[in-house]
């Protein structure tokens, strides 16, 4: 994205940093080509910080660089509309409880035993869906693993106790729900569980298939952010 301001050319650059965990938006003058500034969203707070590379930055420009940032956090807030129905089911089992929404795995692996799911399905996530995503694709949503658009943090994958639901790509729940594919659960205290009525008609429960593998990485490269 470009625009100019007194006849000089400034670009608007948008992404994400896996090592600071969180997303920016920077300002960028065109010619000669320079960083002037970013603003920098962190996931584990949403805090926002605004560094500045010099105090002769046109004010326009920097309005700009705010608006702009502000309307690119929200679309890639894992509070977005793409992720709507899991952000409502996972509110609803944390009532009294305080947990980030969005924040990058526990680096002593504790998440695998203490995050409340499964371990052998926090290891099928993580391990194997996990391996033919991006970096920084794994990530813990509102308490529990998953598999998360490192740029749109849409959620593609996630962990529900002794289950875990699956996004399918478009092309895929459009033609139907593939040959054997469940939706639903009964949980061990007589609740049942329908995925497609709680997260949306695009999700699965899932059953360690190997073609999950490809529907990640394909549901990941869908735009859906909202």
């Amino acid at each position: 994205m470009t625009f100019s301001i007194d006849g000089v050319e400034y670009e608007i650059v948008f992404g994400s940093d896996v090592i600071r965990n969180g997303v920016y938006v920077e300002l960028n003058r065109v010619n000669p080509r320079e960083n002037l500034a970013m603003v920098f969203e962190y996931d584990a707070d949403g805090t926002r910080s605004l560094n500045r590379g010099s105090d002769l930055i046109p004010a326009q420009a920097i309005d700009r660089l705010l608006k702009e940032a502000d309307s690119w956090f929200r679309q890639t807030s894992i509070r977005s509309d793409a992720n709507q129905g899991v952000v409502r089911y996972f509110e609803k089992q944390l009532v009294g409880r305080q947990v980030p929404d969005f924040r990058p795995p526990d680096g002593a692996g504790r998440d695998y035993m203490e995050s409340g799911a499964h371990p052998d399905i926090v290891g099928w996530l993580w391990d194997q869906l996990g391996k033919v995503l991006p970096e920084g694709s794994r990530r813990v949503a509102f308490g529990s693993p998953a598999l998360v658009n490192p740029d749109t943090r849409v959620i593609v994958a996630i962990a529900i106790g002794t289950q875990y639901g699956v996004r399918l790509p478009r092309h895929v729940f459009e033609s139907g729900l593939p040959v054997g594919a469940k939706t639903q659960t009964t949980w061990s205290d007589g609740r049942t569980f329908n995925i497609q009525k709680e997260f949306g008609q695009d999700w699965i429960l899932g059953s360690f298939s190997a073609a999950e593998l490809a529907w990640c990485k394909q549901a990941l490269n869908e735009k859906r952010a909202g």
